[in-house]
Order: C-alpha cells, then sequence, then structure tokens
C-alpha cells in the first residue's frame, strides 16, 4: 500500500541508494497521488516493467487513445476533425507528458472518454470515468458537480461509485489513504499564480477563502446550464 509508509520510513530502508535516494524531496511525507494515480504507476510496471520510462510509455499510450475518441467525438457533433490537433499537438503533450511523465494524460483520456459518452447519451458511463479522472487528479471532482443537472442520478451515483471503489482499494491503512496531500496544500496551495499574487495583497487566508469562492461560483453557475449536448 502507497500510502502505508513516507519514503524516509525504516521499514523501506532497504530500497535506499546512492543515486535517487538522496535526491527524493520530502522524504517525511507519503505520497500526494491519489488512488487512482497509484494504481497507473503500478499497472506501468507490470506492462512496461520497471525501467525509468515505464510511465510515460503509459501515458503516452493514454494521450494516444484520447486523441482517438475526441475525433470520433468532433465527427458525431458534426465539427471538423482537425480541431483534435489543439490536443495533438499541443506543446504541453511533449513537455509534461512525453519529457517529463505527468499523469495528466490519464485525466486527459478520462476527459475525452466522458465527452464521447455524452455525445451517446450513456451518462453512467460518463459518470464512471469522471470518477476515473477524480482518482488521478482532484480537479475533476468539481465536474461531477457541475454536470450533475444535465448528467442525471445515474452520472453522479456512477462517478462517486467509482471514486468510492478507487479510496477502498487502498482503505487498509484507514484515514492515512490521503496521504500527505493536508500538508501539500498548505505549503504549496496548489502552486497558484493566483493565490500567490493575492495572498501579497489580502493575507494568506484571504486569499485562499476568495479564489475558493470564486471557484465554487463558476461551479455552481456551470450546474445551473443545461448540458443536453456536448456543444453546451
Amino acid at each position: 500500500n502507497p500510502y502505508r509508509y513516507a519514503p524516509d520510513d525504516a521499514a523501506l530502508r532497504a530500497l535506499r541508494d546512492d543515486e535517487i535516494w538522496p535526491n527524493v524531496n520530502r522524504k517525511s511525507w507519503a505520497t500526494v497521488y491519489p488512488p487512482g494515480a497509484e494504481a497507473a504507476f503500478f499497472g506501468a510496471r507490470v506492462v512496461f516493467g520497471d525501467g525509468v520510462r515505464a510511465t510515460t510509455w503509459l501515458f503516452l499510450l493514454a494521450q494516444g487513445l484520447a486523441v482517438v475518441l475526441l475525433v470520433g467525438v468532433l465527427r458525431r457533433v458534426g465539427a471538423p476533425p482537425e480541431r483534435v490537433a489543439l490536443l495533438a499537438w499541443h506543446p504541453l503533450a511533449v513537455s509534461e507528458i512525453a519529457a517529463n511523465g505527468h499523469s495528466d494524460a490519464l485525466v486527459v483520456l478520462a476527459c475525452s472518454a466522458l465527452l464521447a459518452a455524452w455525445s451517446v447519451e450513456r451518462r453512467g458511463l460518463a459518470g464512471f470515468v469522471t470518477g476515473l479522472a477524480a482518482l488521478v487528479k482532484l480537479g475533476p471532482l468539481v465536474l461531477i458537480v457541475a454536470l450533475a443537472r444535465g448528467g442525471s442520478r445515474r452520472f453522479v451515483a456512477a462517478g462517486a461509485a467509482a471514486v468510492a471503489a478507487g479510496y477502498a482499494a487502498y482503505a487498509s491503512v484507514g484515514s492515512r489513504v490521503i496521504g500527505s496531500f493536508a500538508q501539500y496544500l498548505d505549503e504549496e496551495d496548489l502552486g497558484s499564480l493566483a493565490w500567490y499574487s493575492l495572498q501579497q495583497v489580502v493575507g494568506r487566508d484571504h486569499a485562499r477563502a476568495l479564489l475558493a469562492g470564486v471557484v465554487l461560483a463558476i461551479v455552481a453557475v456551470v450546474a445551473f446550464r443545461a448540458h443536453d449536448t456536448v456543444e453546451q
């Protein structure tokens, strides 16, 4: 269970080496990655081996599948399929996924699957893949709320079930299943440039509250709009 030990725990002493261990940051923290990301890391090792690039191959595959799904969505809604180039040729696909191996590619794939499922009115499936996205990055949780009105109970129930199942898989550590996310949020504030700029003017806590209010307001506005079609 990746949430059981922090890197500097004595139980993991045998895994330390002279090349990687000295460069591990936040050694006293448990992982901040949600269960879906951790499961993906494990899956990458099983499929692609123990090399440094194992996760990168998985993420590149996810990015490619996302492109395929989006081409299908664009054709289904009668939009020019070449618009997929906005994703396929985006510089971040090269710098952050191919080069740096960020797990965001899995969220891109899940959200592409959300659009594909929505375009054929499969609301339950759309909710499930949105839940999978939230198991990799927490941000997609707001999609479950924002799309609840148009997605119906099936959408919300499937999304909530996916998230619950993901955390249940690692529940043997109890409340530690959230890792060191609280410490990360307190120290990094999610790396927000907006927060960094505001906190110099109104203070740290006020900036956090203000930005949280803005995000919630946006989610509320979107939630009360119609979402019968992909275009909406």
